[in-house]
Parts: structure tokens; C-alpha cells; sequence
């Protein structure tokens, strides 16, 4: 009994393993640091299998946990999402078939038939290990590369290859599974069972794949669309610029006849005459008709349009510092960061009441090749931040914190640092690249 108990034990820490591997490193979902929901989740598997293995036996145990085994989204995942539960069936398929391909490949071995191997707890347990292996060594790959090897998109079209592949590889792995039980001889069985569930792996890796390329396909679709609206707004600055520069000329051009009429406006006491005067020149001249924030033309570029839509909301903007035109970060990297973040200020200010102070406080600048952004605005309401990480607070999770992750990678491809602070009703997001 005690053996049976140990052997259980390990059977469910290392299935659990392979679950929340394939979660993290396939499809990026966040492990909770809480240790109460860890003691919670681990606790609760323990003894609802314990108590099952009492009363029906150790294989009822083992063949209900992929149904126990859907507590590790509710408590351990960080975030209880649809998609991680409806995604569910794929990986408990997918981690399965990499074990069962060992297992046939150790009775090809040891000449001994599939299910006397399931039958040796340890070569079961051994074989439950080698997924885990190998999803740590994607996860190092991950981490050891700035652009991230390996994230699938969850869309539609991918459930729906999710669920035929797990339909086509689990009639197939089954199937064989039970003719192995047979007559047949050991070896062909096993030879045919190491070729079907190799096959039923790289089927499975070509439809994650296609989740790859649905994925970047996207991103690269967003930034070729991001990068015209950019140059839009290039060509317009560019435009204004221009505009502004030919009426400067046409002003100095004019200068000393301007010159003229104040001083003779002063010596004959029109003061009214004058102040009307000066008015006009100031309109003319040009000298207030295109606003300068930050010196990188690309970048006030990008905040021109923003910054109206700020003051159309009656919501007061503070720059101060200066960018360099160029500097190590792409343009393009540059602008997603500042115009995210300027939108997200704005979308918090139009949260808060009329009669409240709605303001945005900005500091840029540059030192030895680095640049610093601090972005700062009121909030109706302190922002979650837990462990510098924003917690999102719209019901469209989804779709919603995308600008908030687009500004994460990109300072995160420059090894750059970012910081979140809310108190006292102010909201600070401080990066440096």
C-alpha cells in the first residue's frame, strides 16, 4: 500500500508537471506565484486520488486524473481564462503521445509488449518524464531568445485543428494500444506503435506550427499597418513643418516694415491699435502653428494627433526633455512605446469625473545612447499593479491590455527596464532603454 502510494504520488507531480509546462511554454499562460493556491490545488489532487485508490483501486485512480488534472487552471494558472480550459484536451492529448511513443520505444528494448511496460511503475514514470525534458529545454530556448520561438494564437481556426488532431491521434494511439494486448508479435506491434505515435507527435507539432505562423503572420500584418500610419503621420507633420516654414519667410521678409508700424503705433499712443497689431503678427508669423515635444520629428509625429485629442478632452499635457533623432531603438519600437502609452494616459483620464483634475505629466530624454520615458497621469481609481505587472480591469481581457504588452516587448527587445507605480491617485510608467 505504501508503495502504491509513493508511486501515485510521483505519477501525479510529474503529469501535473507536463500540464503546466505545456501551458507555460506553449501557449505563455502566466503560473501563480500564490502559495495558497498551489497548497490548495496540490493538496486537493493528493487526497481526491488517495481517497479514489482506497476505495475503487490504483488503475481507477490513475484514469480519472486527466479529469482531476483540470484543477490546474482554476488554481494554478495565474489567470482563469476560457481559452486555457478549452485548450485543455489538446495538451492532456499532446504531452500523452510523446510518453506513449517512449513507452513503445522501451518495450522495442526490452522485447516486451507496450502494456507490460505501463506495467513497470518506474519505466511508466520514467517515460512520464521525458515531456518534461524536453518542454524545459523549449522553455530555456524561449527565454535565451529576445523574440520569443514559440507562441501560438489562439483563434477559431486553430480550436478547431486543435480538436480534430486530438480526435485523429487518440483514435490512432488507442486503437493501437488495444491490438498490442493481442497476438501479434511484440515487435511488430511495438516498431508500428513507435512509427504511429512519432507521426501522431510531428501532426500535432505541424498544427501548433500553424498557430506559429497565424501568430507572427498577425504581428507582422499590425506592424506593416502601424508602419504606414506612421508615415502618415510623418508626411502630415512633415507637411506642417513645411507650411510653417514658408510663412517664417514671408514674416522675416516683412520684418522691418512690421518694425515700422509698431514704432510708429508706440510714438502715437495706440495702444489698442498695437495690442490688435501684434495679435495679427503673432497669427501670421507661424511661430505657435506647429507644436514641438520632444525634437524627434518622427516621434511628435506620432503625438500631434493625440496630444488634439487630449486637448479636445479637456485633459492638460506637460512635456518636458528632449530625444535625439536618431538613437538605437528602431523608430518604429520608439513610436508603438510612446504612442501606447500616451493612449493608455488619455484612456485613464477620460475615466475620471468632470470636476476632477485630468492631467498628464511626461518626461523624455537621453544619456550616453539610453533613453528615459516616464509617463505620468491622474487616475479615477488606483491601477492594479502586482509584482510589475498591470492587472487589466476591462471585461474584454482578450482584446484589451494589448498596447500595454506591445510596449512590454518592445522595451524587452532592447533589454530595457519598466516600471509601474500608482499611488495618491496618480498612475507612472518609467522605462528605460
Amino acid at each position: 500500500m505504501r508503495e502504491d502510494i509513493i508511486y501515485l504520488t510521483l505519477y501525479l507531480i510529474t503529469e501535473m508537471a507536463n500540464y503546466l509546462l505545456a501551458y507555460r511554454v506553449i501557449f505563455q499562460a502566466e503560473i501563480t506565484k500564490d502559495k495558497r493556491r498551489w497548497g490548495v490545488g496540490i493538496s486537493s489532487l493528493i487526497i481526491i486520488h488517495l481517497l479514489i485508490m482506497i476505495i475503487y483501486g490504483e488503475n481507477i485512480s490513475e484514469s480519472l486524473s486527466i479529469i482531476t488534472m483540470i484543477m490546474l487552471p482554476i488554481c494554478i494558472l495565474q489567470k482563469r481564462e476560457k481559452k486555457y480550459f478549452i485548450i485543455y484536451p489538446f495538451i492532456v492529448i499532446g504531452t500523452s503521445n510523446i510518453m506513449v511513443s517512449m513507452t513503445f520505444l522501451c518495450a522495442l528494448l526490452f522485447k516486451a509488449s507496450e502494456f507490460k511496460v505501463l506495467e513497470n511503475d518506474t519505466l511508466r514514470i520514467f517515460c512520464q518524464c521525458i515531456p518534461i525534458i524536453l518542454m524545459l529545454g523549449l522553455e530555456i530556448l524561449n527565454k535565451r531568445n529576445k523574440k520569443k520561438l514559440i507562441y501560438v494564437q489562439l483563434g477559431r481556426q486553430q480550436y478547431i485543428l486543435f480538436y480534430i488532431g486530438i480526435i485523429c491521434t487518440y483514435l490512432m494511439i488507442s486503437a493501437l494500444q488495444v491490438i498490442s494486448k493481442g497476438n501479434i508479435s511484440k515487435d511488430v506491434i511495438n516498431i508500428c506503435g513507435l512509427a504511429i505515435s512519432i507521426a501522431c507527435i510531428v501532426f500535432i507539432f505541424l498544427i501548433l506550427w500553424q498557430g506559429i505562423v497565424v501568430y507572427r503572420e498577425i504581428q507582422y500584418k499590425e506592424r506593416c499597418e502601424m508602419n504606414e500610419k506612421y508615415l502618415e503621420l510623418q508626411a502630415e507633420h512633415f507637411q506642417q513643418l513645411m507650411a510653417q516654414d514658408e510663412k517664417m519667410r514671408k514674416f522675416r521678409h516683412d520684418m522691418n516694415s512690421h518694425m515700422n508700424m509698431l514704432k510708429y503705433y508706440c510714438e502715437s499712443k495706440q495702444y489698442e491699435v498695437l495690442t490688435d497689431y501684434l495679435s495679427n503678427m503673432t497669427q501670421e508669423s507661424a511661430v505657435y502653428d506647429v507644436t514641438v515635444y520632444t525634437r524627434n520629428s518622427s516621434v511628435d509625429a506620432v503625438i500631434a494627433p493625440l496630444a488634439l485629442i487630449a486637448q479636445e478632452k479637456n485633459i492638460e499635457m506637460e512635456w518636458k526633455g528632449i530625444l535625439p533623432e536618431q538613437t538605437k531603438v528602431a523608430l518604429y519600437d520608439l513610436c508603438t512605446i510612446v504612442s501606447n502609452l500616451l493612449k493608455n494616459a488619455i484612456e485613464a483620464c477620460e475615466e475620471i469625473a468632470e470636476e476632477k483634475e485630468k492631467k498628464i505629466e511626461i518626461r523624455v530624454g537621453s544619456y550616453n545612447n539610453q533613453i528615459y520615458l516616464s509617463f505620468r497621469n491622474t487616475v479615477e481609481k488606483n491601477i492594479m499593479v502586482e509584482k510589475q505587472r498591470l492587472v487589466t480591469s476591462k471585461r474584454d481581457k482578450d482584446n484589451h491590455g494589448i498596447g500595454s504588452q506591445n510596449v512590454k516587448e518592445a522595451v524587452q527587445k532592447y533589454d530595457g527596464t519598466i516600471i509601474y507605480k500608482c499611488e495618491d491617485g496618480w498612475f507612472e510608467v518609467k522605462i528605460g532603454i
